[in-house]
C-alpha cells in the first residue's frame, strides 16, 4: 500500500473512487477543491491510498485560513472521504488518519460530515467532538404538503400536497407571516457587496475562533453555485451596509425541494441580526413554489435559542456530525477558553457548505 497526495496529476484517480461512492454529479466538487484560493500554500488537496497500484481510498483535505480574536492561523478540514468497495481497512484508516495530521504549518484539523462513519473514524485519532447543537438537526417546515409529500416518497397525491399547503400557508399568514419581515434581500452574486469591508468589520469585534470569509474564500464555496441558482445568498443591510448574511443550499434537483443553511453569520455575532436572517429565510422559501422545508444544525450553542424560534422542530443526526483536533497545546488551551463564544462548528466549518 502506499499514499499520494491528492492534486491535478491524481485527479483522474481520485474521480475513480468519488464517482464508484457518490455518482457522477460529486466529480464536479472534486474538481473544485483543487481550486481553492489556498492551495499556493499547500500543493496538496488530500490523499489517495493505493494497493498494487489501483486508487482504494481518498480523503480530501482543505487548508482553511481561521482567526482566533484577530490573530491569523491555518487549519485542515477533511472532506468527502470514501472508499471504492471491499477496499483494505488499512486503505481506508491510512487516508482518514493523515487528514487529522498537521499540513502545511496548520494548527488544527476539523471536519463537518454528513457521514457517521468519517466521525467514528476521527475519535479514533484523538478527536474531539462538537457541541450538542453538531448532533441534533432542526428544521422550518416551508409547506407541510410538500414536506409529507418529501417524507412519503412523493407517495402522497398531488391534489392533496397543494391542499394541504393551501391550508397550511394561510395559517402561516393569520398567524401573522403577512406581516413585513426584515429587510434581506437575495442577491445573484457576490460583487453586489463588499465582502472584504464586511469581512473586516467582522474581525474588529471576534471575540473567539472563526473560519475566514474573504471576497476569494465565500466565491470559491458559493460563487458559480449562487449564479446557477443552486444557493440562493440573502443579505440584511442597516444604514446602507450588510451587516449579515444567510447561504441556502438546495439539495439536488428533487421536488418538493429541500434546503440546507450553508453560511449564517452576522457583525458582532448580534443575536438580532442573526433572528432576523432565519426570518427572512423562512419568508423567502414561501415564495419559491416548490420549497417543502429548510434545515440546519450546528453552530454555537448560545445561538441555539434564536434558531429554535424559527427552525422549532427537530431530529437526532445519525451521530455528532463536527470533530477537531488541536495540535498546539497552547492554541488548545486558548480555545477552551474561548470556545463558547466562538463562531465556529457550523456549516460553513467543513464540507458542508460544498454541493
Amino acid at each position: 500500500m502506499d499514499i499520494r497526495d491528492y492534486n491535478e496529476q491524481t485527479f483522474v484517480d481520485a474521480r475513480a473512487i468519488v464517482k464508484a461512492r457518490f455518482g457522477e454529479h460529486a466529480c464536479l466538487q472534486l474538481r473544485r477543491l483543487l481550486d481553492n484560493p489556498l492551495r499556493t500554500l499547500c500543493s496538496s488537496a488530500g490523499d489517495i491510498a493505493y494497493r498494487d497500484g489501483n486508487p482504494m481510498a481518498f480523503q480530501a483535505a482543505i487548508l482553511k485560513r481561521l482567526f482566533l480574536r484577530q490573530s491569523e492561523l491555518f487549519g485542515v478540514s477533511g472532506a468527502m472521504f470514501c472508499k471504492m468497495p471491499r477496499a483494505p481497512l488499512r486503505c481506508v484508516l491510512a487516508v482518514s488518519e493523515r487528514t487529522y495530521l498537521p499540513r502545511a504549518g496548520s494548527l488544527m484539523s476539523f471536519g463537518n460530515t454528513a457521514m457517521p462513519v468519517s466521525t467514528k473514524i476521527a475519535m479514533v485519532s484523538d478527536s474531539v467532538a462538537g457541541p450538542d447543537s453538531c448532533a441534533n438537526i432542526r428544521f422550518c417546515i416551508i409547506r407541510l404538503g410538500g414536506f409529507l409529500n418529501f417524507a412519503l416518497h412523493g407517495k402522497l397525491p398531488g391534489w392533496f400536497a397543494r391542499l394541504i399547503d393551501w391550508f397550511w400557508l394561510l395559517g402561516a399568514k393569520v398567524g401573522g407571516g403577512s406581516k413585513k419581515g426584515p429587510s434581506v434581500r437575495r442577491i445573484m452574486s457576490l460583487d453586489e457587496f463588499d465582502v472584504d469591508e464586511f469581512w473586516k468589520r467582522y474581525l474588529i469585534g471576534n471575540k473567539g475562533l472563526v473560519c475566514s470569509r474573504t471576497k476569494p474564500e465565500l466565491d470559491w464555496a458559493f460563487g458559480e453555485d449562487i449564479k446557477n441558482g443552486n444557493v440562493h445568498f440573502l443579505v440584511l443591510e442597516r444604514r446602507g451596509k450588510v451587516c449579515g448574511y444567510v447561504a441556502l443550499r438546495r439539495h439536488g434537483d428533487i421536488q418538493p425541494s429541500r434546503w440546507m443553511v450553508v453560511d449564517w453569520i452576522a457583525e458582532g455575532d448580534d443575536r438580532e441580526i442573526l433572528g432576523e436572517l432565519l426570518v427572512g429565510v423562512r419568508k423567502h422559501l414561501q415564495s419559491i413554489p416548490d420549497a417543502a422545508f429548510v434545515e440546519m444544525i450546528g453552530y454555537p450553542m448560545f445561538v441555539q435559542d434564536v434558531i429554535g424560534r424559527v427552525f422549532p422542530y427537530s431530529r437526532k443526526a445519525k451521530g455528532n456530525s463536527f470533530s477537531y483536533r488541536i495540535y498546539s497545546q497552547k492554541l488548545r488551551e486558548e480555545f477552551e477558553r474561548v470556545k463558547d463564544v466562538s463562531w465556529f462548528f457550523g456549516a460553513y466549518d467543513g464540507d458542508r457548505c460544498l454541493a
